[in-house]
């Protein structure tokens, strides 16, 4: 019986294991006979053994969760936590196999049967296959009562996993936490009543779906949660809820305690008091109540600029910037300032109250504390749009409808924190409340908000957003934070206090290894998610194909580390995408630039290494993608690259489907005899050096998408401007009637980069105004309005009609300068060939959308001859 199985099992096994410890005190522990293994295993794991936290890779599960529910309540016991560890092989396994978390597998055998590598009574497995028809299905399972084996248990896991992608997990991401609990709640039985419950206590109807009513998955989550006499559960088979709920954790908090994205559910969901708070703004729709009432006269606290005090950090806080990240943190009350944000007793901050004296002057609702007010002050104040709506919710939700040249209006049904930018605009519960979104020092994200006569601007905690929600994205606003990048985290050089260069090709393995991972101080569910844009963008533009979601993504070590070596221009061989980890090993094996270098004892210390070094690491066991690579009698099963950042030795990596590349301590070699250490020749020393263009400078800004720096763009355009005459009909030059000779036309160019720099090799047809387009079709090209490194351009200009068209100009992209809203462009001019034949700089914003049409060449480009000729 379902209910009983779910619920009753667990109950009665509890309580028997209470019994044998009480006899056992009572008797004394000679008197009581000792528990079978299986006993052992079903009733007595509860008690306290050690374990080690956070091991990554080999055999072990990586445990890097806080353990820890919204109350500091430890969650998983040491010894559940030994029996995860112990079994993670085999969740891991079947994980892999379907592409899941394996979290999900020990969440599922610690609800089902209190982790016990036994199968109960019923005849229904460790994992609770309910059906005779699922049991079927399970083909090889052994369901008889009794221990089982570690080949039994792997294909328990293994249907086990089966069964949450194709069934309970169908039609689900199981990267997203609302999914999990979904998937969760159908594993249980998505039971109305629980459903009711999740209403009756402010969620809603999507997210009682979600089973956010269901103790089976959310039971002690947070204070709502709580076993009392709001929050009950169906303890009987046939029976209705009864309340309180028992004491047992919820599937989807013992999930978040040993998943590394899951370090605090107090902060995901913000405080009891936040979530109090909030779910009272249901109705915050803003008024227009007390207009004519005097503001409140400046109080004696300055609000401290963005970043000072509030633990939020950022660039241009200053009126006119058109940062609206900045502006929202320089108007609200920091972190922990809640008196004074409180409407009764406190007041809006200095800054808010003399912008909305000066920007929205017409409407004065709750003084000041008003949502849509404060949103409407922060964007006038930012100088991005002077006729943002003042008040009233709705109607600045239609307006920036209206707008879509200045707002993209994103769907945030899925509350997921990854999509929300600093500066986006938040429209949740239908509309009936608006706030920002911001992003603090340490790259978390949280809200700017007020509330209609309740509290003033403030920096709060994230929340998941009530629905339905969206995010209104400023298109062209200027959202940076200081220290925060949504590409990659370069950091200062320990050896010259330099930047590190993050131009593609730059020869630098110890840059671009830092250049295209996270940063170590990045909080970690971002590489857990996504990867960088920088190596997002390059890994894309590499040919080939992966099978794997994971490998696709470049969410693998030996996929991180190949990108990292063919984007420093360092690897000859298998640029493509790539798989395994001996592959990449036997690449720079058979690379006569590259050497192996051994220890200096029998074992490695840092001190043998350096910075750009890539580093294999060997164990016993093989599998499918480290067999293929045998040392010693060992298998290689890791791959990694030594960098050096101002804290100090660390290892860029990834791991196979856990983790995107970033930087950590973790799997540092020092004392480890098993590994072997390849350094490319022509390196050096792999100092980081000084660039022309770099990642994280203010006022200078970087190459964050790739492609070239200034100088080497000037060397690329020198080199053309120097094309002997011999040589013109060579590249199909034409506009031989140009002052400066053919050189000196726009179409000359770009045939030239195309015929020299791309595979595709041949002359492409049209004027300026069409090149771009003739040359996506004939070579089969992506393309579109967004310039990328590399991609040949086309724009509309003048009035001047070719045939059927406006006459134009085409181009090349050299750079991508995202952090300072700049572009490269490498072009030619008839009327003015030796200023206009050259690289040029320009605002990014004229370059994107519009009537520009970009030729995507990432397929097709050969970057070794580029970066020849840009030294």
């Amino acid at each position: 019986m379902k209910k009983l199985n779910r619920f009753g099992l667990v109950v009665a096994s509890a309580i028997f294991a209470i019994a044998l410890v009480c006899l056992n005190a009572c008797l004394g522990s000679g008197s009581t006979k000792a528990l079978s293994p299986q006993d052992e295993a079903d009733f007595a794991q509860n008690n306290n053994l050690f374990y080690e936290p956070c091991e990554t890779g080999g055999q072990t599960a990586e445990i890097c969760g806080t353990n820890k529910n919204y109350a500091g309540e430890q969650v998983w016991t040491d010894k559940n936590l030994e029996a995860v560890k112990a079994n993670s092989p085999f969740y891991q396994k079947a994980a892999e196999q379907y592409d899941i978390p394996w979290q999900i597998l020990a969440v599922l055998h610690m609800r089902e049967h209190g982790l016990a590598r036994s199968n109960p009574s019923n005849g229904q497995g460790v994992y609770q296959f309910y059906s005779a028809a699922e049991r079927a299905k399970c083909q090889g399972g052994n369901f008889l009562p009794g221990k089982i084996s570690d080949e039994q248990f792997q294909i328990q896991t293994n249907c086990a996993a089966k069964r949450v992608k194709e069934g309970y997990g169908s039609g689900l991401d199981l990267t997203k936490d609302d999914d999990i609990k979904k998937m969760f709640f159908r594993y249980n039985g998505t039971a109305a009543v629980y459903k009711t419950q999740a209403l009756k206590l402010g969620f809603s109807q999507m997210q009682a779906e979600n089973g956010e009513g269901s103790p089976y998955v959310m039971n002690r989550y947070d204070a709502k949660r709580e076993p009392s006499s709001t929050w009950g559960q169906i303890k009987r088979d046939g029976g209705g809820i009864e309340y309180p709920a028992n004491k047992d954790f919820g599937a989807f908090v013992y999930y978040k305690a040993i998943t590394c994205d899951g370090s605090n559910n107090s902060e995901a969901l913000g405080t009891e008091e936040e979530i109090l708070d909030d779910d009272e703004e249901d109705d915050d729709i803003d008024g227009e109540e007390g207009m004519n009432e005097r503001l409140i006269e400046d109080s004696n606290e300055e609000l401290p600029s963005g970043g000072n005090g509030s633990g939020v950090s950022c660039n241009g806080s200053n009126e006119g910037s058109k940062n609206l990240n900045a502006a929202a943190v320089a108007l609200a009350w920091p972190e922990g300032n809640d008196s004074k944000a409180k409407y009764e007793s406190g007041s809006a901050t200095k800054a808010f109250q003399d912008a909305h004296k000066k920007f929205t002057p017409g409407s004065n609702s709750c003084k000041g504390a008003d949502c849509g007010l404060f949103v409407s002050t922060v964007v006038r104040f930012s100088g991005y749009d002077s006729n943002y709506p003042e008040v009233y919710v709705p109607n600045q939700y239609e307006y920036v409808e209206m707008h879509p040249e200045l707002w993209e209006i994103i769907d945030w049904s899925d509350g997921d924190k990854s999509k929300a930018k600093p500066g986006d605009i938040v429209f949740e519960n239908g509309n009936g409340h608006t706030m920002f979104i911001v992003e603090d020092s340490k790259g978390e994200i949280k809200y700017a908000s007020a509330s209609q006569c309740r509290y003033y601007g403030k920096i709060k905690n994230f929340y998941a957003p009530r629905q339905p929600a969206k995010l209104a994205r400023a298109k062209s606003a200027n959202n940076s934070t200081s220290g925060v990048s949504s590409t990659s985290g370069v950091t200062p050089s320990s050896n010259d206090g330099t930047i590190a260069a993050t131009g593609q090709n730059n020869g630098d393995i110890n840059a671009s290894a830092i250049a295209l991972a996270w940063p170590e101080n990045k909080y970690e569910s971002v590489y857990k998610k996504k990867a960088t844009d920088a190596f997002a963008n390059y890994f894309d533009s590499l040919p080939g194909k992966n099978r794997s979601e994971c490998w696709a993504k470049g969410k693998a070590c030996s996929v991180f580390v190949n990108t990292v070596l063919s984007y420093a221009g360092a690897k000859k061989t298998g640029v493509k995408k790539i798989r395994d980890v001996g592959t990449v090993r036997k690449d720079l094996e058979a690379d006569e630039d590259w050497e192996e270098i051994q220890p200096a004892g029998d074992k490695f210390k840092e001190s043998d290494l350096q910075p750009g070094d890539v580093i294999f690491y060997y164990r016993k066991k093989a599998d499918s993608r480290t067999g293929v690579d045998k040392w010693k009698g060992l298998y290689v099963n890791h791959v990694a690259i030594y960098v050096e950042t101002p804290e100090g030795g660390r290892i860029a990596q990834a791991h196979h489907c856990k983790a995107f590349g970033y930087i950590s301590t973790n799997r540092l070699p020092n004392g480890k005899k098993n590994v072997r250490v390849y350094r490319w020749k022509k390196q050096g020393n792999n100092t980081q050096a000084s660039c022309d263009v770099c990642a994280g400078e203010s006022g200078n800004g970087g190459a964050v998408s790739g492609g070239l720096s200034m100088e080497q763009a000037k060397a690329l355009m020198k080199k053309y401007r120097e094309l002997p005459s011999s040589q013109w009909k060579t590249y199909n030059l034409t506009g031989y009637s140009c002052p400066g000779g053919p050189v000196a036309n726009c179409v000359s160019f770009s045939n030239y980069f195309v015929q020299k720099y791309t595979t595709y090799g041949k002359a492409v047809g049209g004027d300026g105004g069409v090149y771009a387009k003739n040359l996506a079709s004939k070579a089969g090209l992506d393309h579109g309005n967004e310039p990328r490194p590399y991609a040949v351009f086309s724009k509309a200009t003048g009035s001047t009609m070719c045939g059927n068209h406006l006459c134009g100009h085409t181009g090349v992209v050299l750079n991508v300068d995202k952090e300072r809203n700049k572009i490269l462009i490498g072009e030619a001019g008839c009327s003015m060939p030796n200023s206009w034949t050259g690289v040029h700089e320009y605002d990014l914003k004229a370059w994107t959308g519009g009537s520009n049409y970009y030729a995507y060449t990432d397929s097709i480009m050969n970057l070794d001859e580029v970066n020849k000729d840009a030294q």
